[in-house]
């Protein structure tokens, strides 16, 4: 009918048609090939993070509410630029819960909206993302992802495929020791993979959610900034663990086995030493 149109387009409105969506139409299954005649296909990118502190920038030139460079610095890690959220943070930062324009917006503020948004803050983009991955078909697969790191990216994996064009994950190029490049699965950001282990965690690991070791989020980066391991950070995280346990009423040394009730393989030798005398 479109393409109908098009072609009496001197006694019809239509000039052209842009179609806007996560699919591309050339990427539609169809047998016949597509009908239209496509000029162009357009990938909005993500914001750069200049593009974000110009953004923020500009909202404190014309508002005079000053902003801390730390939390334009968090909308840009959480979202990774993505439009769509770094304008949604802005909006709850600047709006909803903005302290009042005589303050200025600091990383408390940001401590809050950042958990509204996971927890009781409604976003479309988000309620999609969900949608899509909790498909049965993709329950596997994500539950690798927040369990393994460096799954291999293949566009032509038909899972890999439809995660990726839904904004779900992204191919991001890393080396190996040995030297090799391999693209890798990434949730597309730190927020889209909170937000999915929220709200998925019970029906990919079950009811009764496991106290983890890590948070979701955390890479350790601290830990492993320089040549040598960070123990302070490491031993901070451990003690925090413990934390959780006691707080769930678990004691991970009941009934453990004790120093003295741990057979050595010194003390199998002495055994064996003394047998041998007596024979």
């Amino acid at each position: 009918m479109y393409r109908e149109l098009y072609l009496d387009r001197k006694n019809n409105w239509l000039h052209g048609l842009a179609l806007i969506g996560v699919r591309a139409v050339l990427g539609i299954e169809s047998q016949r090939g597509s009908p239209f005649n496509i000029q162009r296909s357009l990938k909005v990118p993500n914001f750069t993070p200049e593009e974000v502190k110009e953004l923020y920038r500009q909202y404190q030139e014309e508002s005079s509410q000053p902003i801390e460079p730390a939390v334009v610095e968090q909308v840009y890690q959480t979202t990774k630029g993505q439009p769509g959220l770094v304008s949604w943070f802005g909006e709850l930062l600047t709006e909803k819960y903005n302290p009042g324009a005589d303050k200025t917006l600091d990383e408390e503020n940001w401590e809050l909206v950042w958990h509204f948004a996971r927890t009781r803050e409604p976003n479309n983009t988000l309620l999609n993302l969900i949608a899509k991955a909790r498909e049965p078909a993709y329950q596997d697969f994500l539950t690798t992802l927040f369990t393994t790191s460096n799954v291999p990216f293949f566009f032509h994996q038909p899972l890999h495929n439809y995660l990726y064009l839904h904004g779900i994950i992204e191919p991001t190029l890393e080396t190996s020791p040995s030297g090799e490049r391999q693209d890798v699965c990434r949730f597309t950001s730190p927020f889209v993979q909170r937000c999915l282990y929220d709200a998925l965690s019970q029906e990919i690991i079950g009811s009764e959610t496991p106290i983890l070791a890590l948070a979701p989020l955390d890479e350790l980066t601290d830990v492993f900034a320089s040549a040598s391991l960070n123990l302070p950070a490491l031993l901070t995280r451990y003690k925090d663990y413990l934390v959780r346990l006691r707080e769930k009423g678990i004691n991970p040394w009941k009934e453990q086995p004790r120093r003295n009730e741990v057979t050595t393989q010194s003390d199998v030798q002495k055994r064996f030493e003394i047998n041998k005398v007596c024979v």
